[in-house]
């Protein structure tokens, strides 16, 4: 609580932060995760990643529309 609470006190000062505890309540959004196929290890080259700004396709996104694509797409696997 008090890392979280030093977040929201000083957001310019942060890069990232990473919160862990245990999970309160039920586990549906996570163990919807398990029945997916494992990330592979092998690093992809963003120049082939259609959507992306460094492809240069024509469906380019800024980071703002990416993020927006992101946060949906959890919520889709957290909902069910």
């Amino acid at each position: 609580m008090i890392t979280a609470r030093y977040a929201q006190l000083h957001p310019g000062e942060l890069a990232a932060l990473v919160l862990s505890g245990p999970v309160i309540g039920t586990l549906k959004g996570i163990t919807s995760l398990l029945g997916m196929d494992v990330i592979p290890s092998d690093p992809i080259d963003p120049a082939f990643c259609p959507g992306t700004r460094r492809s240069g396709g024509p469906t380019a996104r800024t980071p703002d529309e990416v993020l927006a694509d992101t946060t949906a797409s959890l919520a889709k696997v957290t909902d069910g």
